[in-house]
């Protein structure tokens, strides 16, 4: 019987493996792919810099896009060229998924790797973001190659992904800052300081290159782009309107967009701080705790704080990747206690749930929000009925074959995952039953 029990654990972290190549081919063809909102600028963009070497001005950075050249290359030997431009994000987040394992898995233990690949690829927000043409997944990766890349003694190629992921997203520039200021506190070496101005300078250049101004790029986001006017009292405003402490709550707490509701694993940040003793692993967390950080402090303030008409908390998805990281590391904790082993259950299962959310229910039965000039969309904010993750339970939605493969795909990694744990979970049941029993404390109840 034991011997049994070995092999199947033996077995059990290529049966993972195997879960996630198979998961991430199935999901290449399950998704939801479309090119719309922002992602449709971005493509026009594209559209006209391939074809016609023309570049047009554009009110986002071009160097997301940018990377995407070689799929608009491919795309021409098919059909439906714009299938394969769709699928952009996805590939990206593989590639970037590869070389996250190659640089880290001398470094830690491979079946812990195995296990956080797994949160990340489909316990996130990322399988929603991989659906669209947007530039937060090209951020999130380059940020997160960039810290590890200087955690791993790769310095160079690491300040090269974070100076484009920050010139991906300019917001980004506060994060890279808490970055850079930390690392030279850390290595009381001033030289890091010079990243910030050449970041500075880059980002000004690439505005320029892209609408023949060095400030339009920045003056459209801080003069002229605006909300809708509703009842609100702070809507309809410019730039940094919102009050910074409103900002703060709602980005942390609200139902709709509160990361600790679509990164559950943010609320193990004390624990992992306190459990972790490698001084590599934790200098990582910290760098990414940093940039999470960095991101609320850019946002709070921003009259879009919440990401315009989105699903979820849409500029904090870099936030999955500590959430993940921390996940897994209470996975796979050795002499986890009783409360612990049931948070860990309720984390697992609320992660895999905002995975499969993203997917097959987006945002749908939430029409609401956007009748009349999305002037009761602050319901999908806030309020419980409205969020995202709670509406599926209460309307029920129509479910093309797609979804419904979707949902078998999430339900057999929420199995694989949560078997574990729930094993570990009646062996303590168990034990502190026949403890309860052999100290007497039953034989005292009568009826």
């Amino acid at each position: 019987m034991k011997q049994t029990r070995k092999n199947i654990a033996n077995l059990y972290p290529y049966l993972g493996l195997f879960l996630l190549l198979a998961g991430g081919l199935a999901a290449f063809f399950l998704l939801p792919y479309s090119i719309w909102g922002d992602g449709s600028i971005r493509f026009q963009f594209m559209d006209s810099l391939v074809h016609d070497l023309r570049i047009d001005p554009m009110r986002y950075s071009m160097i997301g896009p940018l990377f995407s050249i070689p799929l608009w290359w491919i795309s021409a030997l098919f059909s439906n060229p714009v299938a394969v431009i769709e699928r952009y994000n996805f590939l990206l987040f593989a590639a970037g998924l590869v070389i996250l394992y190659r640089w880290l898995k001398d470094r830690y233990d491979r079946k812990f790797l195995l296990t956080f690949g797994l949160l990340l690829s489909f316990g996130s927000m990322i399988p929603n973001h991989l659906t669209s043409y947007y530039g937060e997944v090209f951020s999130a990766v380059f940020m997160t190659l960039g810290t590890a890349g200087i955690v791993t003694g790769r310095s160079r190629p690491g300040w090269i992904f974070l100076i484009l992921a920050v010139l991906n997203t300019p917001a980004l520039m506060i994060p890279f800052a808490l970055v850079v200021g930390y690392l030279t506190w850390e290595s009381r070496q001033l030289r890091y300081l010079s990243l910030i101005p050449i970041c500075l300078v880059l980002m000004v250049g690439e505005s320029f290159l892209r609408t023949g101004s060095l400030l339009a790029g920045f003056q459209t986001y801080l003069a002229q782009d605006h909300g809708y006017q509703t009842v609100l009292p702070y809507s309809g405003r410019t730039g940094y309107s919102y009050p910074f402490g409103l900002g703060i709550l709602s980005i942390l707490f609200s139902f709709g967009k509160g990361i600790f509701l679509f990164c559950p694993g943010l609320l193990l940040v004390v624990w992992a701080l306190k459990s972790i003793s490698n001084p590599s692993e934790r200098r990582l967390l910290t760098l990414w705790l940093l940039i999470v950080l960095g991101l609320i402090l850019a946002y709070a303030p921003w009259w879009a704080w919440y990401g315009g008409w989105f699903w979820g908390p849409r500029f904090f998805l870099f936030a999955s990747v500590p959430a993940s990281w921390m996940l897994a590391k209470l996975f796979h904790s050795e002499n986890k206690s009783l409360p612990m082993i049931l948070v860990l259950l309720i984390l697992i299962s609320g992660s895999l749930w905002v995975g499969v959310d993203g997917v097959v229910f987006q945002q749908k039965m939430l029409e609401t929000c956007t009748a009349n000039n999305y002037a009761l969309e602050s319901l999908c904010w806030y309020v419980p009925e409205f969020s995202p993750l709670i509406r599926p339970w209460i309307t029920h939605a129509t479910l093309s074959l797609n979804d419904r493969l979707s949902l078998i795909l999430f339900g057999v990694i929420w199995f694989y995952l949560i078997a574990p744990v729930s094993i570990d979970l009646l062996s303590r049941l168990k034990s502190f039953y026949s403890s309860f029993r052999s100290r007497g404390y039953l034989s005292n109840w009568k009826l």
